[in-house]
């Protein structure tokens, strides 16, 4: 439902070129292109709201004038061409998972649509892939073909594949939760040791009184001295308190975890073994097809009547007839099995290929967001704790203060770096982390981009 809303809406602004709003070009003499509105535009300065790639960060840029090359207004037309290839541009294959018909024939008639608008357009190539890739995937869910590790094949065969993958992926999220808590653990054994070592303090109790004739006050000791509370423990007793629930609720999610990965476990062998018959049924029919397209064997001969006559001795033709036959059938067997399996391996070499730069791609695209988000977002002051569903880029946040992330919350799309190594300098900090902190900056939250965020980290596994 919500690929078919998202392509209606495809198609309605390729419908619409009119619609799109013309922007500015401005190529600087460094190389930079900025896209955007020009503020104004004077002898000395240029200003210019500048756009980010999908255009949901703008910022003003004040442009020496003596630094700009050439600028360059769009035409209605190329306004129309930019905006319906942006569209275009969230299109995305997921290498697990097969699409409906409906899908695959809308973005058909999307791709299709932009060629017809757009035939000397620079992107034609591009589309044309997106375009050839659809059609390649709608022609195998057309044979009743499921789509596992961007390859083709049966229900049965997908089943395991997809379990096991899944116990990885838990069992990669409990052991970085099991080394969260054993972190936890030994922070928490030293802030306990530091807080026996905070003693309290002893301070000594002054009064004033009035002495003389002109009852002047004056300060004395009064012999006596108060308790001063060591004023670190408070903060030390809540870190401790702060730790022990993380730690508690750590080892919930364990043993969630846990049962999780043995439930996992057990269905592997059941779909390993459902998949491994129906393979010895295929092959079983295929057996029992090549044999009966197998010549018979020849009628026996007529018993010889009198008078006898001497037979003529058998061809070797005739007298191997019988294991010929046999033999045929076995080689026809073999071709029909290794045809298949060669190009079963041929496309498997040709879909590795693509799938790996349809994954420089993706990466790219996840990194200029990323650096868009990064540079131009607001970053808040303090320690702050983003709350939302996190997209790692790469491998996300790592043990060693490395990594980055997005998390995508119902206020804020956050881009956040981490800053935890030895050597990195910490008062920059503003995100908390298991480690030593990280920086962040934030937007507000835009669904659209968004969803290109998860749809671009999805493409980049």
């Amino acid at each position: 439902m919500k690929a078919t809303a998202i392509l209606v809406a495809i198609l309605c602004v390729a419908s619409m070129p009119g619609a799109a709003l013309a922007e500015s070009i401005v190529i600087l003499k460094s190389g930079e292109v900025l896209h955007g509105d020009i503020v104004s535009d004077t002898n000395e300065v240029l200003e210019i709201r500048a756009y980010s790639a999908n255009r949901t960060i703008s910022s003003l840029r004040d442009v020496p004038r003596a630094d700009v090359q050439n600028i360059h207004e769009e035409t209605p037309a190329e306004a129309a061409e930019r905006v319906d290839y942006f569209a275009l541009s969230k299109f995305q294959l997921n290498p697990d998972q097969e699409q409906t018909a409906e899908f695959y024939n809308q973005w058909i008639a999307a791709f299709q649509k932009f060629l017809h608008d757009f035939p000397a357009s620079d992107k034609v190539a591009i589309i044309q892939q997106e375009l050839e890739a659809c059609r390649a995937e709608l022609k195998h869910v057309a044979d009743g073909e499921v789509k596992f590790g961007d390859r083709w094949m049966t229900p049965l065969e997908k089943e395991p594949l997809v379990l096991a993958k899944q116990l990885a992926e838990l069992q990669q999220q409990r052991d970085s939760l099991a080394a969260t808590i054993g972190g936890a653990r030994g922070k928490l054994a030293g802030l306990q040791t530091k807080l026996q070592t905070l003693q309290d303090t002893q301070e000594p109790i002054y009064e004033t009184r009035l002495v003389g004739r002109n009852h002047s006050q004056e300060t004395y000791y009064t012999g006596q001295t108060r308790i001063v509370p060591n004023p670190e423990r408070p903060k030390v007793q809540a870190d401790i308190v702060a730790l022990q629930q993380q730690i508690g609720s750590g080892n919930q999610a364990l043993y969630s975890l846990d049962a999780k990965i043995q439930g996992v476990k057990a269905q592997i062998p059941e779909a390993q073994r459902a998949y491994e018959a129906a393979v010895a049924d295929a092959k079983q029919k295929l057996a029992q097809a090549a044999a009966q397209s197998a010549p018979p064997p020849p009628p026996a001969a007529e018993p010889a009547v009198p008078p006898p006559v001497v037979a003529a001795p058998e061809s070797w033709l005739a007298q191997h007839q019988r294991g010929l036959a046999i033999g045929g059938g076995l080689v026809l067997i073999a071709l029909v099995g290794a045809y298949p399996l060669k190009r079963f391996l041929q496309k498997s070499e040709q879909t590795d290929t693509v799938r790996e730069g349809q994954r420089r791609v993706a990466r790219a695209k996840l990194k200029k967001v990323f650096d868009d988000i990064f540079r131009e977002g607001e970053r808040p002051a303090g320690q702050n704790a983003p709350e939302g569903e996190v997209i790692p880029i790469g491998l996300g946040e790592d043990a060693y203060g490395g990594g980055r992330w997005f998390v995508v919350g119902d206020s804020h799309i956050w881009a956040v770096q981490n800053n935890g190594r030895d050597n990195d300098n910490w008062v920059y900090n503003n995100v908390i982390t298991k480690g030593h902190g990280a920086v962040g900056a934030r937007i507000p939250m835009d669904a659209e981009l968004a969803d290109y965020i998860r749809d671009e980290a999805n493409g980049a596994r």
